[in-house]
């Protein structure tokens, strides 16, 4: 077991992702309103696949997910591009991650005799 990230960076999206982009835009169409916007205030109400935020990075537990072990979805509210992301917000980003890692890592020492470190950034 290690630790790492699955980024998916294309010019042109998957089929798959184009589903989720037609859904998103229907779902704008119809409610007037941002889906992942909603999606993320209706997550923070019920508290159930919320994590935590360091600003405006928001950290969940999917709702269906994909992998086997640890899927994580970040949301970086009001942004649509990580090319708008802040120095600070980029910090949180890593900071969650860096959480993350450290928390599987505890899950990960108490069910193997493996180990492996995680670094803290100052």
């Amino acid at each position: 077991f290690h630790p790492h990230l699955h980024i998916v960076a294309e010019e042109i999206p998957s089929s798959s992702h184009n589903k989720i982009l037609e859904g998103i835009r229907i779902y704008s169409e119809n409610e007037g309103n941002l889906f992942w916007e909603d999606y993320l205030s209706e997550e923070i109400q019920k508290g159930e696949r919320y994590i935590g935020h360091y600003g405006n990075v928001h950290f969940l537990t999917p709702f269906a997910p994909k992998g086997i072990f640890g899927e994580i979805l970040v949301l970086f509210a009001n942004r649509v591009s990580i090319d708008e992301l802040t120095i600070h917000e980029f910090e949180g980003f890593l900071r969650g991650l860096l959480n993350i890692f450290k928390y599987l890592q505890i899950i990960f020492i108490t069910t193997s005799s493996s180990h492996w470190n995680i670094y803290s950034i100052a």
